[in-house]
């Protein structure tokens, strides 16, 4: 796959879970927000927690993955520091009044049997990680 048909599924991708957080009653208060060497693919906010969201998309049918082949699967331990890291330089410019704040992942299953990029599910891991101090 090229670079460009990554990008173009991830933002697929990122476009399907901005809706269905926007459906859920989240606020979207930043997209594609780049510090530190890292992106935080979402920051929303849902009452008085802040959410910082990482978009995983993949073609795969929800019931053939597996921990290994999940696309949370992805946001491995050093991908978490850098988006923490993003996350501290966004709390630093965006003040939050010690509000909670929430790391989470949400995977976009794509069809498998579709090349036109076609999302069948998500799923939301609601604080998939935690920032270590």
């Amino acid at each position: 796959m090229s670079a460009t048909e990554k990008r173009a599924r991830g933002d697929l991708g990122e476009r399907a879970a901005v809706r269905y957080l926007r459906f859920r009653l989240y606020r979207i208060l930043d997209r594609n927000y780049r510090a530190g060497g890292a992106e935080i693919d979402i920051v929303a906010k849902r009452g008085k927690t802040l959410v910082f969201i990482e978009v995983k998309t993949r073609r795969l049918t929800p019931g053939d993955a597996t921990c290994l082949t999940r696309p949370a699967a992805a946001v491995t331990p050093e991908k978490q520091e850098h988006i923490v890291r993003a996350a501290k330089i966004w709390l630093s410019q965006h003040p939050a009044n010690d509000r909670p704040v929430r790391f989470d992942v949400i995977e976009v299953y794509l069809d498998p049997d579709d090349r036109r990029d076609r999302v069948t599910s998500l799923s939301h891991i609601k604080g998939a990680f935690v920032a270590r101090a």
